[in-house]
């Protein structure tokens, strides 16, 4: 099984979505562990509200945002349309990459974890009472966390009332999808590739798509790369 499986439906994922929000004239994308499009390359109001989490190497785990079966304080940035909200150290968010949009067209959730076997797994869903719970989940560490600046980032939820997609929409979000994964790299069967240089091959094939938030994303593949069991102690040495 290919362990970055998740990964790539993940970065092809965040490649369909900036097309989908290309139209759209505002929104509000609730991400972690950073921004998942650049605002400023957006000719559009888009607030971005980023849970950022204190770094750990405890590897993802099973989604605690997306709680369905999966469809197959002033703290701001430099940039006035980036606010970010601190993740408290036993959050169970900790260790969840996510993207919540609402838009006055859709509603968009997509959840990125990895099991305790470092296998990836990407879900996404358009439905707007799966995406109305995991708001409610955000919303209560917004209340706990950075109570002050929950009134305009609930403010901005509101302008957008929950509505099921049209179906184009979802459907042209899943082609792209698949149009833009980041292309696989095989093996051939009777190429030996040892313990060294495994892992290297494996982040290449991951880095081969554009990759927005290069030291997050480095971040997280270190903490998938250890929980592997086929790994020399030189290069475990090395990615700690």
């Amino acid at each position: 099984m290919d362990q970055l499986q998740g990964w790539r439906k993940w970065y092809g994922a965040i490649a369909s979505l900036e097309s989908l929000l290309k139209p759209i004239a505002q929104g509000l994308i609730l991400s972690s562990p950073a921004p998942v499009t650049n605002p400023s390359q957006f000719d559009q109001d888009l607030t971005t509200v980023v849970f950022t989490p204190e770094i750990s190497l405890s590897g993802l785990q099973s989604s605690h945002l997306l709680t369905f079966p999966p469809v197959r304080g002033e703290k701001t940035t430099h940039s006035p349309a980036i606010r970010t909200i601190p993740l408290s150290a036993d959050d169970s968010l900790q260790d969840e990459q996510f993207c919540l949009i609402f838009t006055p067209e859709f509603s968009l959730l997509l959840v990125l974890t990895v099991d305790s076997d470092g296998n990836s797994h990407f879900d996404f869903s358009f439905d707007p009472e799966v995406t109305q719970r995991a708001w409610l989940t955000l919303r209560s560490r917004l209340q706990t966390n950075s109570p002050e600046q929950l009134p305009f980032i609930e403010e901005k939820r509101e302008q957008f009332p929950l509505c099921p997609p049209h179906y184009r929409l979802v459907s042209d979000f899943s082609r792209q999808l698949l149009n833009h994964l980041p292309a696989e790299q095989p093996v051939p069967e009777n190429h030996k590739v040892d313990q060294i240089t495994t892992p290297d091959v494996e982040l290449l094939q991951a880095l081969t798509h554009e990759v927005r938030t290069p030291l997050t994303t480095i971040r997280m593949l270190t903490r998938l790369l250890l929980k592997r069991k086929d790994l020399g102690s030189d290069v475990l040495k090395r990615l700690r």
